[in-house]
Formats: C-alpha cells, sequence, structure tokens
C-alpha cells in the first residue's frame, strides 16, 4: 500500500472532518454542531457556485444523470451533489472516511448516494457519469500516479458530459519552506514538526503535490475537448499553495 494511501487512512480514523478541510475547529476532539453545520454549508456553497459557473460555460447542466465525486471524504460534497442528481457515487481511499460519509447520509435522509473504496472503482469501468468532480484532491496525490487517475476519470465521463477536476500547480513560499516541507515525509521529521506546532506527535502529513498543466491540457486535448473554464485558487493552509480548476465538456464524439 502506498505510503500517501495509508496517512489518508490513518487522518480518516483519526480526524475525518479535518482531513477534509484542514481547519482546527474540524479536528475530532473540538467538532461541535456549530462546526459541523458550517462544515456542510461550506460544500453547498461549493455545489452552488460549481454547477453555476458550468451551467455559464457550457449551458444546461443534466441533472437526470449521474455524478461521481472523487475523493469524498465524509461527504461534504455528496449530500449537495446527491440533492440536485439522479445519482451519486462517492469514491475514496479511507474506510473511516466512507463510513462517516455514510452516517452523514442517513442522517440527511440521502438514499441516492453510492460510496465505494478506491480499489473498488473498477467496477465503474462500464458506467458513464454526466458530471465528474474532484476538489481539493488530487494536491494530495503524487503527480504521475494522478495523472493516471485523471485518464481514468475522463474515460468515465461519458459523451457530452461535464467534468471539474481541482489540481494544485504552485506554491509561493521562501527558499526555508520549501525545502523543509518535503522533509516532513520522514516520519522523525514529521513528528518534530508535530511537536513544535502543538500538535499530536503521530498525526500523520499532508503531502502537496504540484502538477503540470501543460500536461493536463494535452490530456484534455487528448479526449477533444477544445474549451476549458479554469477557476484559481488560494490553498486555506497558510503554504503559499495555488490552485487550479478545470471545468469542460466532453465532446459529444471523440478519438481517444
Amino acid at each position: 500500500m502506498k505510503s500517501t494511501d495509508r496517512n489518508w487512512q490513518r487522518l480518516g480514523q483519526r480526524n475525518p472532518y479535518y482531513g477534509v478541510v484542514s481547519d482546527e475547529r474540524n479536528r475530532a476532539d473540538r467538532l461541535d454542531a456549530a462546526a459541523y453545520a458550517r462544515f456542510f454549508e461550506s460544500g453547498e456553497r461549493h455545489v452552488a457556485g460549481t454547477l453555476d459557473a458550468l451551467q455559464q460555460h457550457f449551458g444546461s447542466v443534466d441533472r437526470q444523470s449521474s455524478c461521481l465525486d472523487f475523493g469524498c471524504g465524509v461527504g461534504r460534497l455528496v449530500l449537495p451533489l446527491a440533492r440536485r442528481f439522479r445519482r451519486v457515487v462517492g469514491v475514496d481511499v479511507s474506510p473511516g472516511m466512507l463510513r462517516e460519509a455514510q452516517r452523514n447520509c442517513r442522517a440527511a435522509g440521502i438514499d441516492n448516494a453510492h460510496l465505494i473504496r478506491t480499489d473498488e472503482a473498477r467496477g465503474l469501468a462500464a458506467e458513464r457519469f454526466g458530471l465528474v468532480h474532484s476538489y481539493i484532491v488530487f494536491q494530495h496525490i503524487p503527480e504521475r500516479r494522478g495523472r493516471r487517475i485523471f485518464s481514468r476519470l475522463l474515460a468515465l465521463l461519458r459523451p457530452g458530459g461535464l467534468g471539474t477536476i481541482h489540481f494544485s500547480y504552485a506554491r509561493e513560499a521562501g527558499r526555508l519552506r520549501r525545502l523543509a516541507r518535503p522533509l516532513r515525509r520522514f516520519r522523525p521529521v514529521n513528528a518534530a514538526a508535530n511537536l513544535m506546532l502543538g500538535k499530536a506527535w503521530n498525526e500523520p502529513f499532508m503531502a502537496m503535490h504540484n502538477y503540470d498543466v501543460n500536461e493536463l491540457m494535452l490530456m484534455l486535448q487528448h479526449w477533444g475537448v477544445d474549451q476549458v473554464y479554469c477557476r484559481l485558487t488560494a490553498g486555506r493552509d497558510g503554504g503559499g499553495y495555488r490552485g487550479i480548476s478545470l471545468m469542460f465538456r466532453k465532446p459529444l464524439e471523440t478519438t481517444a
């Protein structure tokens, strides 16, 4: 099992909400009713804004189609997507997060969401989705592996379907900070850094990975995509990371 997967499985077991949105109020020992409500309200705003942007730039969004949310976590975006689409499939690497997502779906009365682990997603090969969505997920996946996953997501998108996928592409930070962060992949260094930051010594390290936007554009063009709307985002962890959400429509006919 890859170390990235192990870290996210540990986060999903110990701090699932903090693992999705790294706000101290979302830690397991601090998450109260107000923080829980704020967490899901942020998901509602994200989905509403994303669908508005897709409709503005690419025309109507087919709400009767199925939607795939890659890296669904505890269901922050699955819930609002399920209220707007006929069916939602949420995929995540962490069993702990998926269990929490299932509880959240039951509590919200959501019965049209299907939640599966990443290693079970191969069973989706024959399905095609009207919307493929992922937000603040690929930034935690090494680029080479992430490009393979991106290609599989493009294959799962039906002709004429819409995609919105977020990537981290750059970091604005001082030289010392840029050099220090990769060292936290080593457990003793990460343990020492955690203690200095007032965290538990064994809290998993959230790795960040930047993507080459040129490579991503080439992959989209390979599938015949000729129009892409981009939204630029700033990281919320103070680390100086910059992100980009690529929004696009898959053409009705492709040669891929």
